[in-house]
């Protein structure tokens, strides 16, 4: 009876035993086949997105629309309407055409003259932050109008112009598509006797949309 007793004893602490080490084996393993597949799971969406097509921008996405608009009344009234429309060529490569128009109505000298053309321009954007960057640009233009020397009253004939631009540009973001453009330009055709403005440099406020 006592050996019974023992040996009842001695099976019940080995079968507690067994069992216990048995748990703690299908544990681990039932830890490490998760690990695996929670793995394979991670390595397959890695692998589904680098399949995905990179989204391209369509043709209508990638065109733009801006300008400029100039007022000044006075002795002196002076109004420019420069509207333009541009394409995305790349990232960060842009280029496109525009149209200028000026009046100019100077009432000291009994004076007026309209002034047209078009010019085309290429920018370059670098990014600086998210919502600003900075582009170098290139234009030329080309513009009909007439010059009067207000001093010694010489009329120069209305003919079509040049003009070479090369510059640069601060762009701030003011919305999904929208932003504002600070640009100085400076032109390497540039001619006191004929060339429209007073000075080489021009200066622009620009809006694209």
């Amino acid at each position: 009876m006592q050996r019974l007793i023992i040996l009842t004893i001695f099976f019940f602490f080995s079968f507690n035993y067994s069992y216990g080490q048995f748990n703690e084996d299908a544990q681990e393993e039932f830890t490490i086949v998760a690990a695996q597949k929670s793995l394979a799971e991670a390595e397959q969406v890695t692998q589904e997105e680098a399949n995905e097509p990179t989204s391209v921008p369509s043709f209508k996405d990638r065109i733009f629309f801006g300008g400029n608009v100039g007022l000044s009344f006075g002795d002196i009234t002076a109004i420019e309407v420069s509207p333009l429309v541009g394409y995305q060529i790349t990232e960060n490569l842009t280029g496109g055409v525009g149209i200028t128009y000026i009046y100019y109505d100077n009432k000291v000298f009994n004076y007026s003259t309209h002034t047209y053309g078009g010019r085309l321009f290429a920018r370059y954007y670098y990014q600086l932050k998210e919502g600003v960057r900075l582009f170098p640009q290139v234009e030329y233009q080309m513009l009909k109008y007439e010059i009067r020397d207000n001093t010694t009253g010489i009329e120069y004939p209305n003919q079509w112009r040049e003009a070479a631009y090369v510059g640069a540009g601060y762009s701030q973001r003011v919305g999904e598509r929208s932003a504002v453009n600070i640009i100085g330009l400076y032109n390497l055709l540039y001619d006191e006797q004929t060339s429209l403005y007073n000075s080489p440099w021009e200066f622009r406020v620009e809006f694209n949309f």
